[in-house]
């Protein structure tokens, strides 16, 4: 396979293996804790409400969420493109960044969530790298 051909595969295969990852660990936190009924995701105001009642539980599931979508989605990103470089992992990462970025401006949430959010999906990248290359058996 053509390098260009085997790059693009990598960082496309690595975004769609976070956002399944992402969609499934927080479908199984909605299952823990679902929303209330009637709730409208599009009402911000109510959005905002609903975060503020949220458990410690349901902030967990979302957070790991992104933490291991875009661990995951780095890691296969890295391993497709096999060159041990670390810019397919930090491919994924600066997307998965954007769209956590993203959901905290469209729903507020508690400024630690979002703190964590960030830096967590930064460094979640960096270790996807490291962990990317070391399955390709690349030295540090």
């Amino acid at each position: 396979m053509k390098q260009p051909l085997r790059y693009t595969l990598a960082i496309v295969a690595g975004i769609v293996t976070a956002m399944l990852l992402v969609a499934f660990i927080e479908g199984i936190g909605h299952s823990a804790y679902p929303p209330p009924p009637g709730l409208d995701f599009a009402d911000q105001e109510a959005m905002k409400l609903h975060v503020e009642t949220l458990p410690m539980g349901a902030l967990a599931y979302v957070l790991g969420a992104w933490l291991i979508g875009t661990f995951g989605g780095g890691v296969v990103a890295g391993v497709i493109a096999g060159s041990g470089s670390r810019l397919f992992p930090g491919t994924v990462g600066a997307v998965m960044l954007a769209a956590v970025i993203a959901n905290l401006i469209m729903i507020p949430h508690p400024v630690w969530f979002a703190l964590v959010g960030v830096f967590g999906t930064i460094v979640a990248a960096f270790m996807a790298g490291d962990t990317s290359r070391r399955f390709l058996g690349k030295p540090e």
